[in-house]
Order: structure tokens, then sequence, then C-alpha cells
């Protein structure tokens, strides 16, 4: 028996020995096996340094997600009796030090949000706040840029409504689907249109979105969504995009008789401008 619990408890600190060295070094992958073959999340290393501890003095971020999201204590005290943010905020460089403290505020946190709401380290939740430092750090964690959010929209979509043109841009270039299309049938595009942001829709159909791309349901242009409800600057862009102003939606009617009808002149005005020859 005792020969059993010798092996276990060898076994036990060769473990979190694997796990402090993935964490010093953030091998990413090594550590992934380790946790899931046994989490030693909180034993501390021969310095009294717990894994979190040792991610955040060695400055790895991705590490430090790993470890939050497996569960790692927050509050635990290494040997010097700091806890993890005590740690962070010895680290010199600025944005380090203020993503790092991020992740601890918020990765892994028990939150009493309802589960419909957007979970303050994902990126819809960065995307729908304007928050495009947060989500480029997590896009350079590996955040997928195509997961649906609560609602049923892309973190593109979120960005593209807000008229956060950095998140747009750091979202594109990790490969998020500039033609997503969301639960409700809509693209990243309509709602760019929606928020009324032309550089947004400038940006998007230069990724590949579709300047005439339909809704779903009611067969909408990003035009008829601009019309329907009077942002002028998404109107105009579109327009100068190329935007087919005959296309009817699903009550037949055109960009210019949904501006007319939602009682804008001044945008149908635009609508009935000559557009330049081709």
């Amino acid at each position: 028996m005792r020969t059993i619990i010798t092996l276990l408890a060898s076994l036990a600190v060769a473990h979190a020995a694997e796990v402090h060295q993935a964490a010093r070094t953030c091998n990413t992958e090594r550590m992934r096996q380790v946790l899931a073959q046994h989490p030693a999340l909180n034993e501390p290393d021969e310095n009294g340094l717990p894994p979190l501890h040792i991610a955040i003095d060695a400055r790895q971020r991705a590490c430090v997600w790993m470890l939050l999201e497996a569960g790692a204590d927050r509050k635990a005290l290494d040997r010097q009796g700091r806890t993890p943010f005590d740690a962070a905020a010895r680290i010199a460089d600025a944005e380090d030090r203020s993503r790092i403290e991020y992740m601890l505020r918020n990765i892994g946190a028990p939150s009493s949000r309802a589960q419909s709401a957007p979970a303050p380290w994902s990126l819809e939740y960065a995307a729908k706040h304007g928050q495009p430092g947060v989500t480029k750090m997590l896009l350079s964690l590996g955040a997928d840029p195509n997961t649906a959010g609560t609602g049923g929209t892309t973190p593109l979509a979120e960005a593209a409504l807000k008229g956060d043109l950095e998140s747009v841009r750091a979202l594109l270039a990790r490969g998020a689907k500039p033609a997503a299309i969301s639960r409700i049938g809509t693209q990243p595009i309509h709602d760019a249109a929606l928020g009324d942001h032309p550089e947004i829709i400038r940006e998007l159909v230069r990724q590949g979105a579709e300047v005439n791309a339909r809704t779903r349901d009611e067969a909408q242009t990003p035009l008829h969504v601009a019309a329907a409800m009077g942002r002028t600057k998404a109107t105009e862009a579109l327009v100068a995009l190329g935007a087919d102003l005959t296309l009817k939606d699903a009550q037949g009617r055109t960009p210019l008789e949904t501006a007319e009808r939602a009682g804008f002149p001044n945008l149908a005005a635009i609508l009935k401008r000559p557009t330049p020859a081709k």
C-alpha cells in the first residue's frame, strides 16, 4: 500500500512539474495534454510559485488564459504572499499588464449573468462594446472569429453594427467571413448599413461582401436597410459602391420606395440622383 501511495505521489509531483514547465515556456500543446491528464492547477513549484503565477511572471498570456479556463485559483498565494493580481501589477509592459489583469478579472470567473448574455471575455462581448484591444487579444489567443454569439450573430456583425472599424479589420484579418449569415438571416454589411457606418461598408465590400446581399426573410439589400432607417451616410456609400437601386424586397419595394414610405425625403433625394455611367 505504501508503495502505491508513494508512486501516486511521485506521479502527482511529476505532473505538477510538467504544468510548471509548460507555464514557464508557454508550450500550449503540452499544457493542454497535461491539464487533460492531471490538472495540477495550483501546486507550487520549488520556489513556491503556483502555475498561474509562473505564467504571469513569464508574461505568457496564452497559458494564463488556459490555466484560468481550467479553473486555476485566482486567489492563490505564492511563497511571498502575492496573489496573481499582485504578480500582474509588477509587469513593466503596460499592454501585457492590462491584458493579463483583464483575464484575471473575467476568464473563468463566477458570473451572475444570464445564459443569454455574452460572457465578458468573449469576442461577441468585445465586439459589441467596441473593445478592439480585447478583440485583438482574444484573436491572438486563438478565439474563433466565426463563432456565433448568444444572439446568433458573429463578432464581425457586432463590430460592424457598433462601428468599430479596428475590430472589423482585425476580425477579417483572422479569417472572419464577410458574408456570414446570422440566425435572423442578415449579413455584416446589413449591420453596417443599419449602424450608418460607411467606412465599414467599404471595408466589407473590399473583403468580399456583396453590396446587394439579401436578407433571408425580407430579401432586403443593405440599401433597403439604410433607406428604411434613414441612414444617409450608409446610403451614399452603397450607391457609390454600385448598389442596385432597382432591386425589390419581399414586399415588392425598391430602396427609393422604402425611403419614401418611411418618411425620409432627404434620403429619397439621394436615391433619385442620376448615377454616373459605369
